[in-house]
Parts: C-alpha cells; structure tokens; sequence
C-alpha cells in the first residue's frame, strides 16, 4: 500500500510540475575567473508539457515587449546560451544572439552522476548530494527526489529529481533555485522567437568561427561606413573614426580575453593577442 502511493505521489507530482511550471534560480557566476566578486541574473527553467527551455528571466520583458512593438525588435548581450530540449533527453539546442543575428547549434550532453549518501535540508525539502564531471570542471548537485523531475538549470539533467542547488568546486558558477512559479500564460518557443529573428542552426565548428571572427573585429559594422556617420558611445567620450575605432577595437578583444570563463571550459577559445 505504501508503494503504491508513493507512485500515486510521484505520479501527480510529474504531472504538476511538467505543465507550465518555472523553476526561478539565482545564477552568480564569473566571466572573469580572477574576479572577487559576482554577476548576478535570475535564470528561468521552463517546462511546457515535453518541452524544456532555459533561459535568462529577462528574456520574458524582452518577449512581452516585442509582442506589443510588430515593428521593432530589441536584442542584448547575454554571454550564456539559452536552451532548448525535450524532458529529461541529453540533446540541446543552444541559442545565441551574435554579430546581429541568431543562432543555433545542437550538442550531446551526457552527464554521468556520482549519487552520494549525504543530505541537507533546503528549505521545506531535503535534498540529496551529487557529483559529476562535466565540461572540463568538477560539479555538485543538491537534488529534490520528492520533486521527481530529472532536470535541472542549464543543460544539468539526469538525476532523479528536479537539482535545488548546483556548483562547480572553483566557485566560479552558483545555481540556487529561488521559487517556483505556475505561469497562466508562457511562450512554448521563447528561446526561438526573443529577438524576432529566425534562429540559423548551424554546426558547433561554424560557431566557434563566428566566435573568432567577432573577436578579430567585433566592430565591423563600422569598417565601411564613412567617418562621421556612425559614432560609438563610449565612457566620457564618443568614438567617430577609423583611427579611433582601433583603438577600441584593441580595448574590446582585451576585454574579451579577460571575460573568458564559459560554463564548459573544455570548449574555450584561445583567443589570440
């Protein structure tokens, strides 16, 4: 009888919580690994029946926004992917908005997790340690198994329960989850139509061309237009020229250097000075 109840239970919770539920966490991580400090956005793991998207809560402002302009279409930098995949399954597509276009690529995500014995309380729930190595860095997930949904922020997935808390042992990225919410109203495809462009699926190796590309000249817009006509706003000055443009050019890929701290850091770029 106990048994059957217990699956009675689970079975109800995955039926809850796979029908347009957020799971809202709190992201701290570094783009600079020498950095003391953090950056902070709130990160949204959306379920919509099978369909998983993950992605920054701001994207919804910018989706709302984009529904009320037919017009216009707004875009911003964002250095993590968004993410798309069915439930629980270790294929991603992931979405980025680079050189005024959107992209896609598709990869294979398995993670092989350690279950621990060790528990922790975490709010109203207890959660159960686990560890993986995945992406060249060393991980440990605190998960929920009377929340049994195997998925998880980012492409974290696989465990047998939804992951409450999530980092790698150089502190350089921190997952909390904040809330859970039950939304009247979501957009199924967020990650695909946020900035009103058709996503290019492309291969990984295009990506880390364009990657390259942009970083040789992230400002190419401006090569061929006639000094005077385009301006670049910069800190207390504004830049107008070509001999001007090198110069922020040279200022930009040292900033890029520096900010070189992707999540999977067997996939970094080894940019060139």
């Amino acid at each position: 009888m106990k048994k059957i109840l217990t699956f009675l239970l689970c079975f109800i919770s995955v039926l809850y919580f796979s029908q347009n539920t957020r799971f809202i966490y709190n992201f701290n991580y570094k783009t600079d690994s020498t950095a003391i400090s953090y950056q902070n956005e709130p990160m949204i793991l959306e379920l919509n029946g099978e369909d998983v998207q993950f992605y920054e809560m701001k994207a919804i402002r910018t989706d709302s926004l984009n529904q009320l302009n037919s017009n216009g279409s707004s875009n911003y930098p964002f250095e993590f992917a968004k993410i798309r995949r069915k439930l629980s399954a270790k294929t991603n597509y992931n979405y980025y908005f680079l050189r005024g276009d959107y992209w896609s690529y598709k990869s294979e995500d398995n993670i092989d997790w350690k279950i621990e014995n060790e528990t922790k309380k975490y709010d109203i729930w207890t959660a159960q340690k686990a560890t993986a190595k995945y992406g060249g860095r060393n991980w440990t997930a605190w998960f929920v198994s009377s929340l049994p949904i195997s998925e998880g922020p980012y492409k974290f997935n696989g465990l047998p329960g939804v992951i409450i808390e999530l980092y790698d042992d150089k502190q350089n990225f921190i997952f909390n989850l904040a809330k859970i919410e039950k939304p009247t109203k979501t957009n199924s495809k967020l990650v695909e139509t946020v900035f009103k462009k058709e996503p290019l699926l492309i291969p990984y190796s295009k990506f880390v061309e364009m990657q390259v590309t942009n970083y040789n000249d992230p400002y190419y817009q401006f090569r061929n237009m006639k000094e005077g006509t385009w301006k670049i706003g910069m800190t207390g000055n504004e830049i107008t020229t070509h001999e001007g443009l090198n110069k922020v050019t040279k200022d930009m890929q040292a900033y890029i250097r520096k900010n070189n701290n992707p999540i999977e850091l067997d996939k970094i770029i080894h940019y060139k000075k």
